[in-house]
């Protein structure tokens, strides 16, 4: 409850996410892929993050799924895709297609499952 009163989280934090036309983010300090890029993608709203090879080794591809941005283009990224809606949709809705065709839970459970049975 004392969280709840803090910030934005749970469904809340999906309905902002939606709501949301682009999302702008980082990669951490760390430099490899976060969970907001999936949830982000989830909402059906544009992502607009760095690149890395872990990114695109998890299917996110640079102007079809979401826009890579870097230090020295992300202002002119966000102020491109906020004027040109429909492609800023197209790419939200193909980067939403992308999450539910190799990321739902259901999908990773059986990759899990498969990569334990090749083990054994």
């Amino acid at each position: 409850d004392k969280e709840r009163n803090t910030g934005v989280i749970g469904e809340d934090y999906a309905r902002e996410l939606n709501r949301a036309k682009l999302f702008l983010t980082c990669n951490s300090i760390y430099h490899y892929p976060l969970l907001k890029y999936v949830e982000t993608l989830a909402c059906n709203t544009l992502l607009l993050a760095p690149v890395t090879k872990e990114l695109e080794d998890l299917g996110f591809k640079n102007e079809e799924t979401f826009i890579a941005i870097d230090e020295s283009n992300f202002f002119e990224k966000v102020n491109y895709y906020l004027v040109n809606e429909s492609k800023r949709r197209h790419i939200a809705q193909k980067g939403f297609e992308m999450v539910r065709e190799r990321h739902l839970t259901s999908i990773r459970v059986a990759e899990m499952i498969q990569h334990i049975h090749n083990v054994i």
